[in-house]
């Protein structure tokens, strides 16, 4: 699961990247997103505004639920799902995320990045809108998807999923076939991470600053050698011209 990220970047680059406008006025560098805190957003409804809402998707069936992840495999076989994945999209913004393996968790944690990627990069997300002790909010969760190479060295069975730059206007336009959505979280760039280890203080939500994503250990991937690993991994093994 996805249950930390960073988002450090400054309003304006945001908003000049994603061609967008926030509607708000200001917020803080949180090196130590978790669930239950604000985050901003771009949704498919208002596509052309940038929006803070809270991390943890709260369905309309249990406003006591939070559901930090969506996964891909169950959006269309889960009515719920559904119908967030028809008419409630959204691109989540981050510039990395934190994962551990599934025994140690947090208590062994990497920082997860993209190489030679524009930052922020946006993961595929949904959310709602509930009332909820007689306030209406906003609420988002992140869509999961299988293990990127990265993940399965870390020891992770899911990987949030990264849409690709060039299916953000596809992930945001409404009335498509829902299969249409589901390419974007098949066309992910998640074979584009990386990840090095750092230390446990990420483990608390009250820690919250840039000592946080401090490399204690060597990446997982040297970079040349993952560029090679991606290169081989495009042009296919074992292929052959037809005549």
């Amino acid at each position: 699961m996805c249950g930390r990220y960073v988002i450090v970047q400054k309003i304006e680059k945001i908003e000049k990247r994603f061609n967008v406008e926030a509607v708000f006025d200001s917020f803080p560098p949180n090196f130590n997103l978790g669930p239950g805190m604000e985050a901003p957003i771009i949704t498919c409804e208002q596509p052309q505004q940038l929006q803070l809402s809270r991390f943890g998707f709260v369905p309309n069936w249990d406003t006591k639920k939070l559901i930090l992840n969506a996964r891909d495999d169950k959006l269309l076989s889960s009515n719920s799902w559904k119908r967030a994945l028809k008419f409630k999209r959204c691109i989540v913004l981050a510039d990395c995320f934190y994962e551990g393996p599934e025994k140690e968790k947090l208590s062994k944690p990497f920082v997860v990045y993209l190489q030679d990627a524009e930052r922020p990069f946006g993961f595929a997300g949904i959310y709602n809108e509930v009332e909820k002790e007689g306030e209406l909010i906003r609420t988002f969760a992140i869509i999961t998807t299988t293990p990127s190479k990265v993940l399965n060295k870390i020891g992770h069975h899911r990987s949030p999923v990264i849409l690709n730059p060039n299916d953000y206007n596809k992930w945001l336009t409404n009335n498509q076939d829902l299969f249409k959505y589901t390419d974007c979280i098949k066309n992910n760039i998640n074979e584009q991470q990386n990840a090095f280890p750092v230390g446990t203080d990420v483990k608390s939500v009250r820690n919250n600053s840039k000592s946080l994503v401090e490399p204690i250990g060597e990446r997982i991937f040297p970079e040349y050698e993952y560029r090679i690993l991606n290169e081989i991994d495009l042009q296919g093994m074992g292929s052959k011209k037809r005549y």
